[in-house]
């Protein structure tokens, strides 16, 4: 600035320096000085030029501990003075005491003494009188954004008192680069040097908060309560990130915040949540691990666990959520510096690493915690019905009935000795699908993170429940179809016993196992034939009883005697089929001599393992074959031998598991088996017989009938008359069904049937002759009295002839006639009082009782006690009903006074058979 004087007055010439606002007190003082000698008159000197040289130092605006004139601030702290928002983010650096105290412009001439220039407030304006003039250059972008500069005038006075404030507010209070060029002008356009400096305001103060835990986290079981006890760690997460503390001058945030999860199979995801707002409350991840099943988690679920082997993999069935947050925020690193670009973009986003939580929650499904129950469950109706009540079947056992509880099944699979496949238990007849007994259960848990789990997947646990089995703990494993519930092949047992193992899997593992034991009892065979050719008692032989028209037979059925036992229980019966020293079972035609040793029978009658009567021919064995059943057989050279046949009682009735064949050897020994066998037994339920003669029409009803009394059966003993015809050798055959049912049938089933026979031969052994001891009689009214009354069949009407049966167990036929085929009916009748004998008006038969056999009556006129027939010379006769099953009865007929012999001779038949004859005379 220059003031100009009239010529020949003193020149003066004013200067203008920058001072700091820490120089303010001796630029006070210099002030003062001025005052005292600044205006000194001197002569005229010779004219000097117009403005003297600026020789003032160069201002100095530098913030503490800076080189240069700048001050780069940093927001390090929560709240500084004046920071309010990101539009005050620091207070006055220009005040004095400041980092950047402004410098007070400094004239020669106190303007701040005077009246305020007015300056022109637009920059545009021409400005005459002294100002101060400042450029500000305003950069706030954070990327290359254009820099705003302004231009500022003020008079030296208002600059000087509110220089600051002027300052200050010159610029925006956000962060940024402030550039200030300040210029004091004086008249005539003198101005002191630029004095610069530049401010630059960065946001250095990172966001942070009070974090929860952030340890790992793992639970072992998938429940909604252990879903629930890891929420919290995740809610005090998003909650760190919610309520981060941050200082008000800041930036957007831009946290990095990520989600990694793993699924059940191992399938890893990350998800990137960072552009969220801070205030958002991530639900998602509060739901990470209990969400719904992913396409690749049900796919694994649903896909069976078994390989070719049956071998199962499963998986570890873990989720895991990776939780990481780290606060953050942009911030633009502002600089005073020379190197700083304002052409890149300088926006970056940062926070303080130790401003973070990582943490990775993990739970793991089991089996138990997908399936609450699983249970091989015996069906309601199943296909293959076990035994009901094993206990009743088989008394004395602590067998178990068919439950859930018991696991124990019992089976009468119909097999014995007569099937082929017996060794092995009949696994060929019977097979088991898996579905014929049972039903495959799961229940899917009912906990709510499980329901969570497979919203819209599984609603029947099938889905994802696979099953295989094994028979017996060393069988191999076979897989069940989750379709068919059924294996490839349907299961066998050739065993007594047998353990079914059911593994249950899922995905995740296995569910356990349950065992299931099965027990396959075979049926005994029952062999009839012994026990029934033991309750016949006719005598050797085919004789008549001596001088009658008939034969007397006993049958004797005992509940209790040991031949029915055995036949019931054989397994309780010793084997009557020896065996040799090498432990082979002796053949047809093979006995024991009297010395224990086996020999072979050749050309002789055998007889079951311990006789060869080599004095039979083979038409007389035949013949006891006939009559004792197969128990006789004949052999011939070399102890070859045909079996006769003899009607029913030689077929092999297989089915329902009574064998009617004769004894074989025993059956191949089953697979050994881990326990004793226990097999199905039988019940005697009766009898049913009837009498038939050859050619004749049979009883039209049953002689025997004992099915009213079930398994109760009683004790019989009855002596049975089977009348002579008018043949040479008379047939009458016993013909009887027996009934019986197996210990597990149904109460209401009928009984199984199966039949016998017993032939009986009867031939006249006496001789005809005179009656030395009737000659008055002569036998003519036998023929003319008798001949209609001795066929009635009306036992009211019916009178016997002379020594025919009057009392007791009769069979007869109905008429003479004996060739006619079904010309004859059979009667039976049982006479429980004696009938009338048929007399002439001169004879005197009466029933009498057959001595021994009281329940048998004959017609006799004897007048001696216990002698039924007195027309004879011998002392005694022999009635000898005695065979390997009979005992012998002695009937006394004459009243000697001597000493009686009885004496077995043999006599030959009509037919020529050597038999042992029990009827001789003993002479006197």
């Amino acid at each position: 600035m220059h003031r100009f004087l009239l010529p020949g007055l003193v020149t003066v010439s004013a200067s203008v320096e920058w001072i700091s606002a820490t120089d303010q007190l001796s630029t006070e003082g210099s002030r003062i000085e001025l005052a005292d000698g600044a205006y000194d008159i001197a002569p005229s000197p010779p004219p000097a030029p117009t403005v003297r040289p600026d020789v003032y130092s160069s201002c100095v605006w530098a913030g503490p501990g800076q080189t240069r004139n700048q001050y780069d601030y940093a927001i390090k702290v929560l709240n500084t003075p004046n920071e309010t928002d990101c539009s005050n983010c620091f207070p006055n650096f220009f005040a004095p005491g400041q980092p950047l105290a402004y410098p007070y412009p400094r004239s020669s001439y106190h303007y701040d003494l005077e009246n305020a220039h007015v300056v022109p407030l637009k920059s545009d304006d021409v400005i005459t009188v002294p100002n101060i003039e400042f450029d500000v250059t305003i950069d706030t972008s954070p990327d290359a954004g254009e820099p705003v500069s302004k231009t500022f005038f003020y008079d030296f006075k208002n600059f000087e008192t509110y220089g600051p404030t002027i300052l200050y507010n010159s610029i925006p209070h956000s962060v940024g680069v402030y550039n200030f060029n300040l210029v004091a002008n004086d008249f005539d356009d003198i101005d002191s040097k630029v004095c610069q400096t530049c401010l630059s305001v960065t946001d250095m103060y990172r966001p942070n908060g009070k974090r929860g835990s952030c340890a790992e986290s793992s639970y072992n079981h998938f429940t909604n309560s252990n879903i629930c006890a890891l929420q919290p760690q995740v809610t005090d997460l998003v909650k760190y990130r919610q309520t981060a503390n941050n200082n008000p001058c800041s930036d957007a945030r831009c946290d990095l915040v990520t989600l990694a999860s793993m699924s059940f199979s191992g399938a890893q995801s990350t998800q990137d949540f960072s552009t969220t707002i801070v205030s958002d409350a991530l639900d998602t991840w509060k739901t990470c691990l209990s969400q719904p099943l992913t396409d690749d988690e049900w796919t694994l679920l649903k896909t069976s666990v078994f390989g070719k082997s049956c071998e199962p993999t499963f998986f570890t069935c873990t989720r895991s959520c990776a939780y990481n947050i780290q606060l953050k925020e942009f911030y633009t690193p502002y600089s005073c510096a020379p190197t700083y670009n304002v052409e890149s973009n300088r926006r970056t986003c940062d926070g303080d690493k130790n401003e973070s939580c990582a943490f990775k929650q993990s739970i793991t499904a089991t089996p138990d915690d997908l399936i609450s129950t699983f249970n091989v469950h015996l069906k309601s109706n199943p296909t293959k019905v076990p035994i009901a009540k094993p206990v009743n079947v088989f008394p004395g056992t602590s067998y178990k009935d068919p439950s859930d509880t018991s696991r124990e099944l019992h089976f009468d699979i119909q097999c014995d000795s007569n099937d082929l496949d017996f060794g092995s238990f009949c696994q060929k007849k019977f097979q088991v699908n898996v579905t014929d007994l049972f039903e495959l259960q799961a229940t899917l848990n009912n906990d709510a993170a499980i329901q969570t789990l497979l919203k819209n997947r599984a609603t029947n646990a099938k889905d994802i429940v696979f099953w295989r089995v094994k028979n017996t703990e060393s069988g191999d494993w076979i897989e069940i179809s989750s379709f068919t519930g059924n294996t490839k092949s349907p299961l066998t047992f050739p065993r007594f016993q047998s353990n079914l193992i059911f593994d249950a899997y899922t995905a995740c593992g296995p569910l356990g196992s349950i065992k299931w034991t099965i027990y396959i009892h075979r049926t005994e065979l029952i062999r009839i034939d012994d026990w029934w050719y033991s309750m016949w008692s006719c005598g050797a032989g085919k004789c008549n009883v001596q001088h009658t028209d008939f034969r007397l037979c006993n049958f004797h059925f005992d509940p209790k005697c040991d031949t029915f036992l055995s036949m019931i229980n054989p397994t309780d019966a010793q084997n009557t089929i020896p065996v040799d020293e090498k432990g082979n079972a002796y053949n047809i035609c093979e006995y024991k001599d009297n010395n224990g040793k086996k020999q072979t029978c050749s050309n002789g009658c055998w007889w079951w393992y311990s006789k060869c009567d080599q004095t039979v021919d083979c038409d007389s064995c035949n013949e006891r074959v006939l009559q004792e059943g197969n128990r006789f057989a004949y052999c011939g050279p070399n102890g070859t031998y045909t079996l006769p046949q003899s009607g029913d009682s030689t077929d092999l009735l297989a089915a329902n598991f009574l064998q009617n064949a004769p004894p074989a050897a025993p059956a191949p020994a089953p697979v050994p088996a881990p326990v004793v066998e226990v097999r199905i037994k039988w019940q005697f339920h009766g009898f049913q017989c009837k009498w038939q003669y050859t050619n004749a029409i049979e009883t039209k009803t049953y002689w025997l009938d004992t099915t009213k009394d079930a398994a109760n059966q009683k004790e019989i003993n009855r002596d049975i008359a089977l009348k002579m015809q008018n043949v040479d050798v008379t047939q009458v055959t016993a013909k009887c069904n027996f009934f019986f049912k197996s210990l597990n049938a149904d109460p209401n089933s009928a009984p199984i049937v199966r039949n016998r026979t017993k032939t009986v031969l009867i031939q006249n052994c006496d001789h005809p002759r005179w009656n030395v001891k009737h000659p008055e009689d002569g036998g003519r009214y036998i023929k003319d009295t008798c001949n209609q009354v001795a066929w009635y069949t009306d036992l009211t009407k019916r009178q016997p002839a002379p020594f025919e049966a009057c009392k007791g167990a009769m069979v007869f036929p109905d008429k003479p006639d004996c060739t006619t085929n079904n010309a004859v009916t059979t009667i039976y009748a049982e006479a429980t009082n004696a009938l009338t004998c048929c007399n002439s008006p001169t004879s005197c038969f009466t029933c009498q009782n057959l001595p021994g056999r009281e329940s048998i009556g004959v017609c006799s006129d004897s007048k001696t006690k216990g002698v039924y027939y007195e027309g004879v010379q011998s002392s005694a006769v022999l009635l000898d009903l005695s065979q390997p099953y009979s005992t012998q009865v002695m009937v006394v007929v004459g009243m000697m006074a001597f000493a009686v012999a009885v004496i077995a001779v043999k006599r030959t038949t009509r037919s020529e058979e050597d038999v042992e004859d029990v009827y001789s005379l003993v002479l006197s």
